[in-house]
């Protein structure tokens, strides 16, 4: 990177601007890598670094949709949701998703190794549990319209547990969350079903 930093310019002389700056960001992403074998925290901070420098290549106004499970997400817990909080703020909506029933897809070892996992009814004193009272079988909860102050307010920023799934086939699926400081929205699917990989072509 000291090659880059002192050298840029005569690169973006001899090759287009994009090509330069692709290049910069590819040996970024090799600094990054070897990072992640002694930082557990570097991958998320890699993340929303790369994102960031994403928008940056894009207009003025651009969006960016990501898609990843609720941990990483979360606007809370020190994984990339909460750098990108850091760094956009109220530019940045972070949505939960949360389902009471079905199949989820996940893997015991690698991304060949997939298999669909049942998942388990939200216990009382869940988000899920709540939510599946409500008889709604599919809906978006704006975190963000709740009135501050209010018993609902209290109720979604501590004493709830959530459900909390990544790649990995779980042992524990609900967690202690903090629902409305960690996501804006919530989006609520009662039953849901596991992914279908497509067919490999030859």
């Amino acid at each position: 990177m000291r090659r880059f930093a002192s050298e840029g310019p005569r690169y973006r002389e001899a090759a287009a601007d994009d090509e330069a700056g692709w290049a910069e960001r590819n040996a970024h992403l090799l600094l990054q890598r070897a990072a992640m074998g002694s930082r557990e925290s570097a991958r998320d901070s890699s993340l929303a670094a790369n994102v960031e420098w994403i928008l940056q290549q894009l207009p003025n106004g651009s969006k960016i949709v990501l898609w990843d499970h609720n941990e990483r997400i979360a606007r809370t817990g020190g994984a990339m949701g909460e750098w990108l909080a850091k760094r956009f703020g109220g530019d940045l909506v972070a949505i939960g998703f949360a389902t009471n029933q079905g199949q989820c897809t996940t893997t015991k070892s690698t991304s060949a190794d997939l298999e669909a996992t049942e998942i388990q009814p939200g216990p009382e004193g869940s988000f899920e549990a709540i939510a599946q009272a409500s008889g709604i079988p599919r809906f978006l909860l704006d975190l963000r319209q709740v009135p501050p102050g209010s018993p609902l307010a209290a109720r979604l920023a501590r004493g709830l547990t959530m459900r909390s799934i990544g790649p990995a086939t779980p042992k524990q699926e609900f967690w202690p969350a903090a629902v409305a400081r960690q996501f804006d929205v919530i989006a609520w699917v009662a039953k849901t079903q596991a992914t279908r990989p497509f067919p490999m072509q030859r």
